[in-house]
């Protein structure tokens, strides 16, 4: 949650936080709801954590993780409709993201 609300510049942001798991949170107008996104079903049995957590990088290997990565942020885009998506966390520098920040 400080880390989202560190990157926040205004407006409706979702951030999500690649790390052993998938860390999510909301901030609209200054205000930081944590959310529990990685636990919701995705698919195949799974939850979104399964998918962009470490558990499917390991299993996915880095190239597929990242193209799931960017499928689940898509998805959630179009379901939260924030105007700014960050990405972070201790993963977010291994799919190459290094605080990805989507306007």
């Amino acid at each position: 949650a400080m880390q989202a609300l560190g990157s926040y510049k205004g407006g409706r942001m979702l951030f999500l936080g690649l790390g052993t798991g998938l860390g999510s949170a909301m901030v609209v107008d200054s205000l930081v709801e944590p959310m529990e996104l990685a636990h919701l079903p995705y698919k195949n049995g799974r939850t979104y954590e399964d998918y962009v957590g470490l558990r499917g990088l390991k299993r996915l290997g880095k190239k597929r993780w990242h193209r799931q990565v960017a499928t689940v942020v898509e998805l959630l885009k179009a379901a939260l409709e924030p105007d700014d998506v960050v990405i972070g966390g201790a993963n977010a520098f291994t799919g190459g993201f290094r605080l990805w920040q989507d306007t």
